[in-house]
């Protein structure tokens, strides 16, 4: 509706999907859709179970688009738990149940040292990647917009400096302007329609 303009990609990561040392449903280095195949195989034969945040977050809308490509629906199966809480809280429910789940690498990164019973299975594919844009709310809609201040952080964010800082942060963020970022806007497009 014209609210949010001048949209930018700045950053991005990557979903991963975590599970247990010995891996039950063989999901390592799957393509994703496969991968989820697999867990819900291996969930139907007792041998797998996957936690979901089940929280409606980014994570689990994620989660759920995976689910959908692979034709498959696992929710009210004895093998899938929904903790209904946050990312760490859904971790340590995987790591105590020895299950799969999808995490943010943010998240992962600050905690794998204490979840001993996981370990990353999947990571960088373009169903698993995390964008980060900017918006400027368009100040014609919306009263009380500082367009200023909004456009001087957009400028930085996009800048040479700005990506210098966002760097700083790999592997929890990559920076996206310092990039041939079609692919990225692609990405978001189809992710976005989906």
């Amino acid at each position: 509706d014209g609210y949010l303009v001048n949209g930018v990609i700045f950053a991005y990561n990557y979903f991963t999907l975590v599970g247990p040392e010995n891996d039950p449903a063989g999901v390592e280095g799957k393509h994703p859709i496969d991968a989820f195949r697999s867990i819900f195989r291996a969930g139907e034969e007792g041998l797998a179970v996957f936690v979901s945040r089940g929280d409606n977050s980014g994570t689990h809308v994620r989660e759920l688009m995976l689910w959908s490509l692979a034709g498959l629906n696992p929710e009210g199966r004895g093998w899938y738990l929904e903790t209904g809480s946050g990312m760490a809280s859904t971790l340590r429910v995987a790591d105590e149940r020895l299950a799969y789940t999808l995490t943010d690498i943010g998240t992962w990164l600050k905690l794998k040292n204490r979840l001993p019973q996981l370990r990353i299975l999947l990571g960088e594919d373009k169903l698993l990647i995390n964008i980060y844009s900017v918006y400027l709310v368009n100040p014609s809609k919306v009263e009380g917009v500082n367009e200023e201040m909004a456009r001087r952080f957009i400028d930085f964010i996009k800048s040479e400096e700005g990506q210098g800082v966002i760097s700083s942060f790999e592997p929890m963020f990559m920076p996206a302007l310092s990039k041939d970022i079609r692919w990225l806007e692609e990405t978001w497009s189809w992710l976005a329609g989906y």
